[in-house]
């Protein structure tokens, strides 16, 4: 994926964005009927809460934009020396339109080509999705992904207080090639 793509963005979390505007990424998520699906624990169940986990320790949020629009918010946590799990939720104005794959293997670009002075941050991101999440997993493995196996209860669903199956998800540089 180029570099300079027409159109793309992607803006890491910092203390100069507005409440209001973290809170609109969630409204957003709820407006689209993702929110539930993402947060299926169901510890994070409005902005307020949102707001607070996006600030917490080890939550590292990006913001893909496209023409200067949102369209959706994926971040990283459980930090593993050079593999990260990698959480994303694209906003309905992506969908059916040609462009979200276009859009994922763009942002999963950026986030795994990321350097410092000694290189690459980097060098796989890991995804837990529940398994019966047929669209997501299509989407991710459309997207690079590479399934790497299924945990049996790997996810809790808050709404049925039990564990359900999760397929693992891996992604390196070489998966986007």
């Amino acid at each position: 994926m180029s570099e300079q793509h027409t159109g793309y963005g992607l803006i890491p979390y910092t203390e100069d964005i507005a409440d209001e505007f973290l809170a609109m990424l969630f409204v957003q998520m709820q407006q689209d009927g993702t929110a539930s699906q993402v947060f299926l624990e169901r510890e994070i169940t409005d902005a307020e809460k949102w707001i607070e986990f996006v600030k917490s320790p080890g939550c590292h949020l990006f913001i893909p934009f496209f023409d200067g629009v949102p369209v959706g918010v994926c971040w990283l946590d459980r930090f593993q020396e050079k593999w990260v799990q990698y959480h994303f939720c694209l906003f309905k104005n992506t969908w059916g339109h040609g462009k979200s794959v276009e859009l994922g293997k763009w942002v999963l670009t950026k986030l795994l080509t990321m350097e410092d002075e000694h290189g690459y941050l980097l060098d796989m991101l890991v995804g837990i999705l529940p398994t019966r999440h047929r669209l997501a997993l299509r989407y991710v493995r459309k997207c690079g992904g590479q399934v790497g196996g299924l945990l049996p209860l790997g996810v809790f669903n808050g709404n049925t207080g039990q564990s359900e199956e999760a397929t693992l998800i891996t992604l390196t540089r070489e998966d986007l090639r």
